[in-house]
C-alpha cells in the first residue's frame, strides 16, 4: 500500500515536471561511416545519441534524470582518412575550431542541469516533507486504529468479564436453585419418611386393632360358645323344669289324690274317731300318709324354689349375655368403623405417598433438566466467547502483521529515498571518442565536453 502511494506520488511529480519543462531536443553527434578511396575500406566511427526523455545513456551506462535537455550541436567537418593502398604522399587535414564555440552549449546545458538539479532537490525536499507528513498521518492513523483496536479489545474483555460474571451469577443461581431443590427434596424425603412412619404406625395400629378385633371376635366366639352352652344348660334346665313341673303336677295330682285320700282318711278318721273303734294300723297308715304328704310338700317346695332360682338365673344370664352381646356388637361396629376409617386413611396416605413419589420424580427430572440446561448454556457461552476471543486474536495478529509490513515498507522507502539522494549527487560525465586508423598507423582522437 505504501509502495503504491509512493509510486503514485513520483508519477504525479514527473507529470508536473514534464508539463513545466521546455521541449526536449534530441541531438545526434556522429561522424557517420565514410567510404574510403578503395572498395571495402571503411572507417568505423562511434555514434552518440541522447534523448532528454530517456534515462539511460547506452554507450557510457550513466543514469540521467528525465529532464536532461540536449544542447545545439555544431556540425564540424569530417576528416577523410588516408587510403593505405594509395601511393600518394602522406598528408593530414587539420581544422582549427574555437574552444568557446565548443564549450558554450555545454556551459548552457550545465547551467540548466544545475537549475534542474536545484529544482529537483527542492522537489525532493518537498516530497520528503510530504512523505514525512504522510508517514506521520499513517502513524497517527495506525496509532488511532491500534487505539481503537485496544479499546475494542478492552471492551471485549469487559464484555467477556461481564459475560463471565453473568455466567457465574447464572451458575450461582442454578446452584442456589439446585440447593433449594435439594432442600425441598430432603424436606419431601423427611415428609415421606414421616408419612411412611405414620403409615407404619397406622399399619401397626391397624394390625393392633385387627388383633384386638380378632381377640374380641375370639372372645365373642368363646362367649357365643359359652352362651350356647348356657342355652343348652337352660334348655336342659327347662327340660328338667318341665320334667319337674310334670313331676310337680304329678305330685300335685298325687298330693291332691293324697289330700283326697287324706280327706277321706280324715273323714274316715273322723268316722273312726267318731266311732273310736279304728285300729292302730289305720292310724299308723294315716301317719305314714301324712309324713309322706309332708315329704312331698317339702319336695314340691324345694323343686319350686329350684325352678324359681333357675328361672331367675336364666333371666339374669339372658340379660347379662344380651348386654354383653350388645356391648360386643357395639364394640365390633366401632372397631369395624375404626378399621374402615384406618383403611381410608391408609388409602389417603398411600395416595399421598404416590403423589410424593411423583413429585420427587418430577423434582429429580427438573434438577436433571436444569443441570443439563445450565451445563449446555455454560458450554455454549464458553464456546462462543472462546471463538470470539480467537477471532479477535486473529484480527489483532493480522493488524500487527500489517503494522510490521507497513514499518518494513517505510524502512524500504527510506532506504530507496537515501539511495536516490546518493544517486543524484553523482557527477554526470559525457565523453565522445572518435578513432580512425590509417595505413601508416596514425590515429586521431577528438574529445568533446
Amino acid at each position: 500500500m505504501l509502495n503504491q502511494q509512493r509510486i503514485d506520488q513520483q508519477e504525479t511529480l514527473r507529470n508536473e515536471y514534464q508539463q513545466t519543462r521546455p521541449i526536449s531536443q534530441q541531438f545526434v553527434y556522429t561522424s557517420g561511416v565514410q567510404q574510403g578511396p578503395y572498395v571495402g575500406q571503411q572507417v568505423q566511427q562511434e555514434e552518440f545519441v541522447f534523448d532528454g526523455r530517456n534515462q539511460a545513456f547506452n554507450q557510457q551506462g550513466v543514469q540521467f534524470p528525465n529532464n536532461f535537455v540536449t544542447a545545439q550541436v555544431t556540425n564540424y567537418p569530417t576528416i577523410n582518412p588516408c587510403n593505405p593502398c594509395q601511393a600518394s604522399p602522406l598528408h593530414m587535414q587539420i581544422v582549427v575550431v574555437n574552444r568557446e564555440e565548443i564549450e558554450a552549449p555545454w556551459r548552457l546545458e550545465c547551467e540548466y542541469l544545475q537549475s534542474v538539479i536545484t529544482e529537483l532537490e527542492s522537489r525532493q525536499l518537498e516530497t520528503k516533507i510530504v512523505e514525512k507528513v504522510i508517514e506521520k498521518e499513517k502513524i497517527v492513523k495506525d496509532t488511532e486504529s491500534i487505539t481503537q483496536l485496544e479499546n475494542e479489545l478492552n471492551r471485549l474483555r469487559l464484555s467477556n468479564q461481564q459475560d463471565v460474571s453473568d455466567l457465574r451469577r447464572q451458575i450461582s443461581e442454578l446452584q442456589m436453585q439446585n440447593a433449594n431443590l435439594n432442600s425441598q427434596l430432603k424436606q419431601k424425603d423427611q415428609e415421606l419418611l414421616l408419612i411412611k412412619t405414620s403409615s407404619s404406625s397406622s399399619e401397626s395400629r391397624y394390625r393392633q386393632l385387627e388383633t384386638e378385633l380378632q381377640n374380641w371376635k375370639n372372645q365373642c366366639r368363646s362367649k357365643d360358645q359359652e352362651l350356647a352352652m348356657l342355652r343348652d344348660q337352660i334348655q336342659d334346665l327347662q327340660d328338667a323344669n318341665s320334667k319337674l313341673s310334670m313331676e310337680l303336677s304329678s305330685l300335685k295330682l298325687i298330693i291332691q289324690q293324697k289330700d283326697n285320700e287324706l280327706e277321706k282318711y280324715r273323714i274316715t278318721s273322723l268316722e273312726l274317731r267318731s266311732a273310736a273303734s279304728e285300729s292302730r294300723d289305720a292310724q299308723s297308715r294315716i301317719k305314714e300318709l301324712e309324713m309322706e304328704v309332708n315329704n312331698l310338700k317339702s319336695l314340691l317346695y324345694q323343686r319350686t324354689t329350684e325352678c324359681e332360682d333357675l328361672r331367675n338365673q336364666l333371666a339374669l344370664n339372658d340379660k347379662e349375655y344380651s348386654s354383653k352381646l350388645n356391648q360386643y356388637r357395639f364394640q365390633i361396629s366401632d372397631l369395624e368403623q375404626e378399621i374402615l376409617r384406618l383403611k381410608t386413611e391408609i388409602e389417603k396416605l398411600r395416595q399421598m405417598l404416590a403423589n410424593k413419589d411423583h413429585e420427587i420424580e418430577d423434582l429429580h427430572l427438573r434438577i436433571q433438566y436444569l443441570e443439563e440446561q445450565g451445563t449446555t448454556v455454560v458450554q455454549e457461552k464458553v464456546t462462543f466467547l472462546s471463538s470470539e476471543i480467537e477471532v479477535w486474536k486473529q484480527k489483532f495478529i493480522k493488524i500487527n502483521h500489517d503494522y510490521n509490513e507497513c514499518q518494513e515498507q517505510l524502512m524500504m522507502a527510506q532506504a530507496e529515498l537515501e539511495a536516490l539522494q546518493k544517486q543524484q549527487k553523482k557527477e554526470v560525465v559525457v565523453e565522445k571518442r572518435t578513432v580512425t586508423r590509417s595505413t601508416v598507423g596514425s590515429s586521431s582522437i577528438q574529445k568533446q565536453y
